[in-house]
């Protein structure tokens, strides 16, 4: 009679690795839908890339027709002036307003939060 309780933990065993493949199986099907939308994503910046490509090639000339060019060593830097000037500016303006603003926004988000859920003297608002 000792087979009988062999049995029994055999099945046991059985179920437990039946539950474990469908544990995996399910886990595989989630990846698989995140490698989908992964490779979605990079498509779609491919794809940008893709349209960019003819300005990447005319960039280097329209450089040159508005004169911007790469200067050698020893040469001296020339005065910035009009438009490029403005140009710079504008370009840092934008750095600093990417880099900055979430934090910004961040700081004025919790100001509110703060100030709005502040009590004084037993006053709710709401």
């Amino acid at each position: 009679m000792a087979g009988i309780p062999e049995l029994k933990s055999l099945a046991a065993r059985k179920q437990a690795l039946v539950a474990q493949s469908e544990v995996y199986r399910q886990t595989l099907a989630i990846e698989l839908e995140n490698l989908k939308l992964y490779r979605a994503g990079l498509e779609r910046k491919f794809r940008l890339l893709r349209a960019l490509k003819p300005l990447l090639f005319i960039a280097p000339l329209a450089g040159s027709f508005l004169g911007l060019r790469s200067r050698l060593k020893g040469e001296p830097k020339k005065p910035v002036r009009g438009w490029q000037k403005w140009w710079g500016a504008a370009m840092l303006g934008l750095r600093l307003y990417r880099k900055a603003g979430p934090m910004v926004a961040h700081l004025v988000a919790r100001r509110n939060n703060r100030s709005r859920h502040h009590r004084r003297f037993g006053e709710i608002t709401p």
